[in-house]
Protein backbone atom coordinates (compact mmCIF):
# COMPACT_ATOMS: atom_id res chain seq x y z
CA UNK A 1 0.00 0.00 0.00
CA UNK A 2 2.78 2.40 0.93
CA UNK A 3 4.61 1.74 -2.33
CA UNK A 4 1.43 2.32 -4.33
CA UNK A 5 0.98 5.70 -2.65
CA UNK A 6 4.58 6.61 -3.44
CA UNK A 7 4.12 5.59 -7.08
CA UNK A 8 1.03 7.75 -7.48
CA UNK A 9 2.73 10.64 -5.69
CA UNK A 10 5.61 10.43 -8.16
CA UNK A 11 3.22 10.46 -11.11
CA UNK A 12 1.32 13.34 -9.55
CA UNK A 13 4.43 15.47 -9.17
CA UNK A 14 5.48 14.66 -12.72
CA UNK A 15 2.08 15.37 -14.26
CA UNK A 16 0.94 18.33 -12.19
CA UNK A 17 4.10 20.19 -11.13
CA UNK A 18 7.26 19.28 -13.02
CA UNK A 19 5.52 18.65 -16.35
CA UNK A 20 3.74 22.01 -16.54
CA UNK A 21 7.00 23.72 -15.59
CA UNK A 22 8.85 21.95 -18.41
CA UNK A 23 6.05 22.81 -20.82
CA UNK A 24 6.13 26.45 -19.80
CA UNK A 25 9.88 26.60 -20.41
CA UNK A 26 9.42 25.27 -23.95
CA UNK A 27 6.61 27.78 -24.54
CA UNK A 28 9.06 30.58 -23.81
CA UNK A 29 10.99 29.76 -26.99
CA UNK A 30 10.09 32.07 -29.88
CA UNK A 31 8.48 30.41 -32.92
CA UNK A 32 9.33 31.42 -36.47
CA UNK A 33 7.06 33.92 -38.19
CA UNK A 34 3.52 32.60 -38.58
CA UNK A 35 3.99 29.49 -36.47
CA UNK A 36 2.14 28.98 -33.22
CA UNK A 37 4.84 26.93 -31.46
CA UNK A 38 8.63 26.47 -31.71
CA UNK A 39 10.90 23.48 -32.00
CA UNK A 40 14.40 23.39 -30.54
CA UNK A 41 16.13 24.40 -33.79
CA UNK A 42 13.28 25.72 -35.94
CA UNK A 43 12.68 28.87 -33.95
CA UNK A 44 13.60 32.52 -34.17
CA UNK A 45 16.42 31.96 -31.65
CA UNK A 46 17.73 28.38 -31.80
CA UNK A 47 20.37 28.87 -29.08
CA UNK A 48 17.79 30.08 -26.59
CA UNK A 49 15.35 27.37 -27.64
CA UNK A 50 17.92 24.60 -27.22
CA UNK A 51 18.73 25.92 -23.74
CA UNK A 52 15.03 25.92 -22.79
CA UNK A 53 14.54 22.37 -24.06
CA UNK A 54 17.70 21.34 -22.19
CA UNK A 55 16.19 22.79 -19.02
CA UNK A 56 13.04 20.72 -19.60
CA UNK A 57 15.21 17.61 -19.95
CA UNK A 58 17.03 18.54 -16.73
CA UNK A 59 13.71 18.76 -14.87
CA UNK A 60 12.70 15.35 -16.25
CA UNK A 61 16.05 13.92 -15.17
CA UNK A 62 15.75 15.25 -11.63
CA UNK A 63 12.23 13.86 -11.29
CA UNK A 64 13.36 10.50 -12.65
CA UNK A 65 16.45 10.26 -10.46
CA UNK A 66 14.53 11.12 -7.29
CA UNK A 67 11.80 8.66 -8.26
CA UNK A 68 14.40 5.95 -8.88
CA UNK A 69 15.47 6.29 -5.24
CA UNK A 70 11.89 6.01 -4.01
CA UNK A 71 10.33 3.40 -6.26
CA UNK A 72 10.88 1.03 -9.19
CA UNK A 73 12.95 2.05 -12.18
CA UNK A 74 9.97 1.64 -14.52
CA UNK A 75 7.98 4.21 -12.57
CA UNK A 76 10.97 6.56 -12.61
CA UNK A 77 11.43 6.30 -16.39
CA UNK A 78 7.71 6.82 -16.95
CA UNK A 79 7.67 9.86 -14.67
CA UNK A 80 10.47 11.45 -16.69
CA UNK A 81 8.51 10.68 -19.85
CA UNK A 82 5.41 12.35 -18.44
CA UNK A 83 7.41 15.51 -17.74
CA UNK A 84 8.68 15.61 -21.33
CA UNK A 85 5.20 14.90 -22.67
CA UNK A 86 4.24 18.39 -21.51
CA UNK A 87 7.09 19.76 -23.63
CA UNK A 88 5.91 17.66 -26.58
CA UNK A 89 2.45 19.20 -26.34
CA UNK A 90 4.06 22.66 -26.63
CA UNK A 91 6.13 21.82 -29.71
CA UNK A 92 5.19 22.65 -33.30
CA UNK A 93 3.82 19.81 -35.43
CA UNK A 94 5.71 18.65 -38.49
CA UNK A 95 3.04 19.62 -41.02
CA UNK A 96 2.99 23.15 -39.61
CA UNK A 97 6.75 23.31 -40.14
CA UNK A 98 6.26 23.10 -43.89
CA UNK A 99 3.08 25.15 -44.02
CA UNK A 100 4.92 28.11 -42.53
CA UNK A 101 7.56 28.47 -45.21
CA UNK A 102 10.12 25.74 -44.57
CA UNK A 103 11.23 23.55 -47.45
CA UNK A 104 12.15 19.87 -47.52
CA UNK A 105 15.59 20.65 -46.07
CA UNK A 106 13.90 21.36 -42.73
CA UNK A 107 13.74 17.60 -42.25
CA UNK A 108 17.54 17.55 -41.88
CA UNK A 109 17.32 20.35 -39.31
CA UNK A 110 14.80 18.21 -37.43
CA UNK A 111 17.15 15.22 -37.78
CA UNK A 112 19.94 17.23 -36.12
CA UNK A 113 17.45 18.26 -33.46
CA UNK A 114 16.62 14.58 -33.10
CA UNK A 115 20.25 13.74 -32.41
CA UNK A 116 20.29 16.33 -29.63
CA UNK A 117 17.06 14.94 -28.22
CA UNK A 118 18.38 11.37 -28.50
CA UNK A 119 21.48 12.32 -26.53
CA UNK A 120 19.27 13.93 -23.90
CA UNK A 121 17.00 10.88 -23.71
CA UNK A 122 19.92 8.48 -23.32
CA UNK A 123 21.48 10.67 -20.62
CA UNK A 124 18.19 10.87 -18.72
CA UNK A 125 17.75 7.10 -19.01
CA UNK A 126 21.30 6.41 -17.88
CA UNK A 127 21.00 8.73 -14.88
CA UNK A 128 17.75 7.09 -13.79
CA UNK A 129 19.14 3.58 -14.18
CA UNK A 130 22.29 4.56 -12.28
CA UNK A 131 20.22 6.08 -9.50
CA UNK A 132 18.12 2.98 -9.08
CA UNK A 133 19.33 1.17 -5.98
CA UNK A 134 18.44 -2.21 -7.45
CA UNK A 135 20.35 -1.69 -10.69
CA UNK A 136 23.30 0.00 -9.01
CA UNK A 137 23.98 -3.37 -7.35
CA UNK A 138 23.60 -5.18 -10.68
CA UNK A 139 26.71 -4.16 -12.60
CA UNK A 140 25.52 -6.10 -15.63
CA UNK A 141 23.34 -3.13 -16.56
CA UNK A 142 26.37 -0.99 -17.41
CA UNK A 143 29.18 -3.53 -17.76
CA UNK A 144 27.35 -5.15 -20.66
CA UNK A 145 26.43 -1.89 -22.33
CA UNK A 146 28.83 -2.29 -25.28
CA UNK A 147 28.52 -6.06 -25.63
CA UNK A 148 27.22 -7.98 -28.63
CA UNK A 149 24.05 -8.71 -26.66
CA UNK A 150 23.50 -4.99 -26.18
CA UNK A 151 24.00 -4.10 -29.84
CA UNK A 152 21.77 -6.99 -30.95
CA UNK A 153 19.00 -5.77 -28.67
CA UNK A 154 19.50 -2.18 -29.82
CA UNK A 155 19.29 -3.11 -33.49
CA UNK A 156 16.21 -5.26 -33.07
CA UNK A 157 14.58 -2.63 -30.88
CA UNK A 158 15.32 0.14 -33.37
CA UNK A 159 13.67 -1.79 -36.22
CA UNK A 160 10.66 -2.90 -34.15
CA UNK A 161 10.12 0.59 -32.76
CA UNK A 162 10.19 2.12 -36.23
CA UNK A 163 7.64 -0.36 -37.53
CA UNK A 164 5.31 0.20 -34.59
CA UNK A 165 5.42 3.98 -34.98
CA UNK A 166 4.96 3.69 -38.75
CA UNK A 167 1.74 1.72 -38.20
CA UNK A 168 0.26 4.12 -35.65
CA UNK A 169 1.26 7.65 -36.73
CA UNK A 170 -1.67 8.25 -39.11
CA UNK A 171 -1.57 12.03 -38.59
CA UNK A 172 0.73 14.59 -37.00
CA UNK A 173 -1.69 15.38 -34.16
CA UNK A 174 0.32 15.37 -30.95
CA UNK A 175 -1.82 12.71 -29.29
CA UNK A 176 -1.30 10.40 -32.25
CA UNK A 177 2.44 10.96 -32.54
CA UNK A 178 2.91 10.57 -28.80
CA UNK A 179 0.97 7.29 -28.87
CA UNK A 180 3.15 6.16 -31.79
CA UNK A 181 6.28 6.90 -29.75
CA UNK A 182 4.94 5.01 -26.72
CA UNK A 183 4.15 2.05 -28.98
CA UNK A 184 7.67 2.28 -30.41
CA UNK A 185 9.12 2.09 -26.90
CA UNK A 186 7.01 -0.95 -26.05
CA UNK A 187 7.94 -2.70 -29.30
CA UNK A 188 11.63 -1.86 -28.92
CA UNK A 189 11.77 -3.41 -25.45
CA UNK A 190 9.66 -6.47 -26.24
CA UNK A 191 11.38 -7.43 -29.49
CA UNK A 192 14.82 -6.35 -28.27
CA UNK A 193 14.49 -8.48 -25.14
CA UNK A 194 13.28 -11.49 -27.12
CA UNK A 195 16.22 -11.20 -29.51
CA UNK A 196 18.72 -10.48 -26.75
CA UNK A 197 17.65 -11.62 -23.30
CA UNK A 198 20.69 -10.17 -21.56
CA UNK A 199 20.71 -6.78 -23.26
CA UNK A 200 20.65 -3.95 -20.69
CA UNK A 201 17.53 -1.79 -20.42
CA UNK A 202 19.49 1.25 -21.53
CA UNK A 203 20.01 -0.39 -24.94
CA UNK A 204 16.25 -0.21 -25.57
CA UNK A 205 16.08 3.38 -24.36
CA UNK A 206 18.90 4.18 -26.78
CA UNK A 207 17.19 2.32 -29.63
CA UNK A 208 14.00 4.28 -29.18
CA UNK A 209 15.81 7.56 -28.68
CA UNK A 210 17.70 7.15 -31.95
CA UNK A 211 14.35 7.12 -33.74
CA UNK A 212 14.26 10.86 -32.99
CA UNK A 213 16.96 11.13 -35.66
CA UNK A 214 15.77 8.29 -37.90
CA UNK A 215 12.22 9.63 -38.26
CA UNK A 216 13.13 13.03 -39.76
CA UNK A 217 15.97 11.43 -41.75
CA UNK A 218 13.52 9.04 -43.42
CA UNK A 219 11.26 12.01 -44.13
CA UNK A 220 14.19 13.88 -45.69
CA UNK A 221 14.88 10.98 -48.02
CA UNK A 222 11.30 10.09 -48.94
CA UNK A 223 9.52 13.48 -48.86
CA UNK A 224 12.26 16.05 -49.44
CA UNK A 225 11.17 16.82 -53.00
CA UNK A 226 7.54 17.60 -52.19
CA UNK A 227 7.42 18.02 -48.41
CA UNK A 228 5.24 21.13 -48.60
CA UNK A 229 2.71 19.44 -50.88
CA UNK A 230 2.79 16.29 -48.72
CA UNK A 231 2.18 18.40 -45.61
CA UNK A 232 -0.91 20.01 -47.12
CA UNK A 233 -2.24 16.71 -48.46
CA UNK A 234 -1.44 14.76 -45.27
CA UNK A 235 0.77 12.26 -47.08
CA UNK A 236 4.04 12.67 -45.20
CA UNK A 237 5.83 9.43 -44.36
CA UNK A 238 4.20 8.22 -41.10
CA UNK A 239 7.42 7.86 -39.12
CA UNK A 240 8.42 11.42 -40.07
CA UNK A 241 5.28 12.83 -38.45
CA UNK A 242 6.62 12.11 -34.95
CA UNK A 243 8.55 15.11 -33.67
CA UNK A 244 11.91 14.53 -31.91
CA UNK A 245 10.60 15.49 -28.46
CA UNK A 246 7.60 13.17 -28.97
CA UNK A 247 9.97 10.24 -29.48
CA UNK A 248 11.85 10.78 -26.23
CA UNK A 249 8.76 11.34 -24.08
CA UNK A 250 7.01 8.29 -25.51
CA UNK A 251 10.07 6.05 -25.38
CA UNK A 252 10.68 6.71 -21.69
CA UNK A 253 7.11 5.64 -20.98
CA UNK A 254 6.95 2.75 -23.44
CA UNK A 255 10.25 1.00 -22.72
CA UNK A 256 9.48 0.02 -19.11
CA UNK A 257 6.05 -1.25 -20.19
CA UNK A 258 7.60 -3.35 -22.93
CA UNK A 259 10.35 -4.59 -20.62
CA UNK A 260 7.80 -5.80 -18.08
CA UNK A 261 5.82 -7.58 -20.79
CA UNK A 262 8.97 -9.20 -22.14
CA UNK A 263 10.04 -10.27 -18.63
CA UNK A 264 6.67 -11.95 -18.12
CA UNK A 265 6.99 -13.81 -21.42
CA UNK A 266 10.58 -14.89 -20.79
CA UNK A 267 9.69 -16.06 -17.29
CA UNK A 268 6.61 -17.90 -18.50
CA UNK A 269 8.50 -19.78 -21.20
CA UNK A 270 11.74 -20.33 -19.31
CA UNK A 271 12.68 -24.03 -19.09
CA UNK A 272 12.17 -25.68 -15.74
CA UNK A 273 15.35 -26.44 -13.78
Amino acid sequence: MKQTIINWAVFGVAALIAGPLAGRLVEMASPVNGASDPTALLSSSPVVSVALYAAAFAIACVVGVVAARLTQVGVALSAAGIVLAWAAWRTERVEEVFRFGHQGGAFWTLAIEGLLMAAGGIIVGACILKASEKLSQDKHEFDGLFSGQSFAGLGAGLFAGAMAAWAIARSDAVGQTFAAAVAAGIAAAVVGRIVSVRAPLLAFVAAGSLLAFAGPAVGAVMNSGDAVRAAYSGTLVPIARVMPIDWIAGILIGVPIGASWAAAMVHKHAPAK
